[in-house]
C-alpha cells in the first residue's frame, strides 16, 4: 500500500507540472525527498544501465523505485541493468519490451507490480513460468517448432495450468503471477519465498 501510495504521489505532480525531473541516457529520473523514481523513459534504447544516484541541483539522490510504466512499449530496449538500490518494480514497468533479452533483478528488490514483464523478450519455461534471477515475475512466451514444418522457432504466449510448482530457491513472486490463468487448478510455493505478491489470480476464476 504505501509502494502505491509513492507512485500515485509521484504521478500527481507530474501531471501537475511540479516534479523535478533529470534526465540521464535517455532515461528520466523524479526527484522528491531524498530519492529519485526512474519514470516514463520513452526514448529509451539499446542496454539500458539504471544508475544507483542521480545528482539533481548539485545534490545526491538514491535511485530506489521503477514507476507503473516506466519502460513500456519501448521496443528498442535489448536489455535493462539494475542497481542494488531499487526496491520496487511498477506494474508494466516492461510490458511489451519486445527486445529485451536480459536482465536482472537485484537482491534489494521487495516488490514486483502486475505484468511487469508481460510480453518482454524474456521467454520462459516449458510451463509458461518465467523467472529473473530468483524471482517468479509471471508467464510469457515460450518457443516451440513451427507448424508448418520447417524446423524454425517460435514463440507463443503460454499460460500455466494444472497443478504449478514454483521451483525451489524463489525468492520472490510478482503481483498478478497467475492473472487470467484460469487452468490453474494448485499453486506449491518453496519455503524460501520471502515476498509473495498479492492478489496473485487476478481475473482467474
Amino acid at each position: 500500500m504505501k509502494k502505491v501510495g509513492i507512485m500515485i504521489f509521484v504521478l500527481t505532480l507530474v501531471m501537475q507540472g511540479w516534479a523535478q525531473i533529470c534526465t540521464k541516457n535517455n532515461v528520466n529520473y523524479f526527484i522528491t525527498g531524498n530519492f529519485a523514481v526512474v519514470m516514463k523513459s520513452e526514448k529509451a534504447k539499446g542496454d539500458v544501465v539504471i544508475s544507483d544516484k542521480v545528482i539533481f541541483n548539485g545534490r545526491e539522490y538514491i535511485v530506489t523505485d521503477i514507476a507503473i510504466n516506466a519502460f513500456r512499449d519501448c521496443e528498442d530496449i535489448t536489455s535493462v541493468t539494475l542497481p542494488n538500490t531499487i526496491r520496487t518494480i511498477g506494474s508494466g514497468a516492461f510490458w511489451r519490451c519486445t527486445k529485451m533479452t536480459k536482465t536482472n533483478i537485484p537482491n534489494s528488490v521487495v516488490s514486483i507490480g502486475n505484468q511487469a514483464y508481460q510480453q518482454s523478450g524474456l521467454t520462459a519455461d516449458h510451463d509458461g513460468l518465467m523467472y529473473v534471477d530468483d524471482w517468479l515475475v509471471g508467464y510469457n512466451f515460450i518457443e516451440i517448432d513451427s507448424p508448418d514444418g520447417s524446423g524454425k522457432k517460435i514463440k507463443k504466449m503460454k499460460r500455466p495450468e494444472g497443478n504449478v510448482v514454483i521451483k525451489e530457491g524463489t525468492k520472490g513472486i510478482a503481483v498478478g503471477t497467475f492473472s487470467l490463468c484460469s487452468q490453474v487448478t494448485s499453486v506449491t510455493i518453496p519455503a524460501s519465498v520471502e515476498y509473495l505478491g498479492l492478489p496473485m489470480f487476478q481475473y482467474s476464476i
